[in-house]
């Protein structure tokens, strides 16, 4: 006999044939373990050391010692992210629930991270604001299920396709559990050098996990492609975010616009030859950005990249060759594709 009140079971959100090892950046994993293990080295034999040094005035060992230099580790990342955020948290206490996405204020928004929180397996969505900063930025904050922050400013200046780029890579980052220990380490680097010895651990996983932060990057890059399925919306988005981050890019909207939009032939269109030469040398003036336009041209042409466009091509429902692609190595990486030129295709698996 059927129980009272319950319906037919769910699946849960998470039961479906996608996940993080779809669109993980090789050596990601691999930089993150040995950074976990170059810290648990240091620390273990400090916490030796501590039980063999400190005893009380009974000449018995401080158990406690060592315990406490065990966990310091994972008690610095939280309180490293409780000083990153401190501000920003208040800040969004004092705006409350009108900055927060739903589908009254930002229905566009809401759709679109309900869809691909969906997407992701992710059982609850992050919480979304939407904040009138001047500056435009996107990042997350690692409380509860995840918050993420967009900046009133990026939205402006960004396509709504490529906010929802964006936010698919913040909704990586989050399903890749990067959020903590990403947020640390940028509060550290930005640090005093009192905070960098007193926050040591998370100093040394910097150190012992060099390449970790610049991989995740890649990964959130690839997040982002497969929850879209418009890989020249996200190069676009990652390259115009860097642009009107940087006060001194000397790259106005227009101009970046126009680079993107424009299918002129550079050997023939002087202004276009001009404004390819001004990008260009912006995109290789930054931190490994034209390293991640290149590696996410040549992802979904990679058998790992097929089987995952593939993948989310059927949760989504649509046909993967359907799907319009860059080759590697084409000068338009970052050139927006039109609904109806298809170009190179995922063939069905």
């Amino acid at each position: 006999m059927a129980r009272k009140g319950k319906g037919r079971r769910q699946p849960k959100a998470q039961q479906h044939d996608f996940g993080v090892a779809d669109f993980i950046f090789p050596g990601e994993r691999a930089s993150y373990w040995g950074g976990v293990a170059g810290v648990a080295a240091v620390y273990l034999l400090l916490a030796a050391i501590s039980y063999g040094v400190f005893r009380d005035s009974e000449g018995n060992k401080l158990w406690y010692v060592p315990v406490a230099v065990l966990a310091w580790p994972l008690l610095a990342i939280l309180i490293c992210n409780l000083l990153a955020s401190r501000d920003r948290v208040q800040q969004l206490r004092r705006l409350g629930r009108q900055a927060k996405v739903a589908a009254n204020n930002h229905p566009e928004l809401h759709r679109a991270l309900l869809r691909q929180a969906g997407l992701l397996g992710l059982s609850t969505p992050p919480d979304v604001y939407v904040v009138s900063d001047e500056q435009p930025v996107v990042y997350c904050l690692p409380s509860g299920p995840g918050t993420i922050i967009i900046s009133q400013a990026l939205r402006e200046r960004l396509s709504t396709e490529e906010v929802e780029a964006l936010l698919a890579r913040e909704l990586t980052h989050i399903r890749s559990r990067h959020v903590r220990l990403e947020l640390a380490m940028v509060f550290i680097r930005n640090s005093h050098p009192v905070l960098k010895i007193i926050f040591l651990p998370v100093l040394l996983m910097m150190l012992f996990a060099r390449s970790w932060i610049d991989l995740i990057e890649f990964t959130a890059d690839r997040g982002a492609l497969l929850l879209t399925l418009r890989p020249a919306v996200v190069n676009s988005a990652i390259v115009k975010h860097a642009v009107i981050s940087d006060p001194n890019a000397g790259i106005t909207q227009e101009e970046l616009e126009a680079f993107i939009r424009s299918s002129a032939d550079i050997q023939t269109d002087a202004a276009q030859l001009e404004r390819h030469f001004r990008v260009g040398q912006f995109i290789s003036s930054q931190p490994n950005l034209r390293e991640r336009i290149e590696a996410l041209t040549a992802f979904p042409h990679s058998p790992q990249g097929q089987q995952a466009v593939a993948r989310m091509a059927r949760l989504q429902g649509v046909s993967p060759a359907s799907i319009a692609l860059v080759k590697p190595g084409q000068p338009g990486e970052i050139v927006q594709v039109e609904e109806d030129e298809l170009g190179d295709t995922i063939p069905e698996p």
